[in-house]
């Protein structure tokens, strides 16, 4: 995956926040990991099912292609 140059701001509740934090602890990783890979499952399959490219799967073949 490309360079990590961005930041995403998210407001959420407290119990929000805590159950977030508890699923990253339970998984192993950061809370930062956790997110972005939850994110990429949803985009992923919300993209696939509309028939669109998804840019970091397209990243990832294109270097597979070096």
């Amino acid at each position: 995956m490309g360079e990590k140059d961005y930041t995403l701001q998210v407001r959420m509740s407290e119990s929000e926040k805590k159950a977030f934090e508890m699923a990253a602890s339970s998984a192993g990783i950061s809370i930062s990991a956790w997110v972005r890979d939850r994110l990429r499952r949803v985009a992923r399959d919300e993209l696939q099912s509309s028939g669109l490219k998804v840019p970091f799967i397209e990243e990832m073949k294109a270097k597979d292609g070096d």
